[in-house]
């Protein structure tokens, strides 16, 4: 299979959608669906969103470092303009509380799974479990990084 990160981005969304829904479903079982899963799906977005814009500072500042004036003038007016978009993103977040993660171990999914794991006991054991099993098979991950 090729390398994930040469994938069209559509392709690793769905992969990705496809890892989440699996996820929830084997952790979930054969239980109804109720209130309960759109709650687990809820936390499992928002965790999600969290950890994607917890290197926001550093996906700016790429953005801002170019040799040419033009091409920085460019990349500043792209930062800006996404610095903008993920404000409402933020505001949102904001009503969950964002762990105390040092900014170089929040950029990776495993702390966080570690954060949430330490934070709701063994509500999420089902789900880390689920996701060591996978590992440990011939699947592919993909890790998303933010470039332009």
């Amino acid at each position: 299979m090729d390398n994930p990160l040469t994938w069209p981005v559509k392709i690793m969304a769905a992969n990705s959608m496809y890892q989440i829904d699996r996820t929830i479903l084997l952790a979930r079982g054969n239980k109804e669906i109720d209130e309960g899963l759109f709650d687990h799906l809820s936390v499992m977005i928002v965790d999600i969103l969290a950890a994607s814009h917890t290197n926001l500072p550093q996906v700016i500042t790429m953005k801002c470092h170019h040799n040419s004036q033009k091409k920085r003038q460019k990349s500043v007016h792209k930062a800006a303009l996404f610095l903008g978009e993920t404000k409402e993103i933020l505001k949102i977040l904001q009503q969950r509380e964002i762990p105390s993660l040092d900014p170089d171990e929040a950029t990776y999914i495993d702390e966080w799974r570690t954060f949430i794991e330490e934070d709701n006991g063994n509500s999420m054991a089902s789900i880390s479990s689920i996701g060591s099993e996978t590992q440990q098979s011939n699947e592919e991950h993909v890790a998303i990084e933010l470039y332009s």
